[in-house]
């Protein structure tokens, strides 16, 4: 589960329940799309127990 600004999801139409498309790049960050490309995407779960942001 992952929370999403509200501002961002309301203006794409983002509801709960709603499937989005993430990408991972190189350097670890996510790229979260309203949109996913691919009729049936696959599903995988990210461990961040015990991950903290930076300060």
């Amino acid at each position: 589960m992952v929370s999403l600004p509200k501002r961002w999801a309301d203006r794409v139409s983002v509801t709960n329940g709603t499937n989005v498309g993430i990408t991972i790049r190189p350097d670890g960050t996510l790229i979260i799309t309203p949109d996913i490309s691919s009729p049936s995407p696959s599903k995988k779960q990210l461990d961040v127990t015990g991950k903290h942001g930076e300060p």
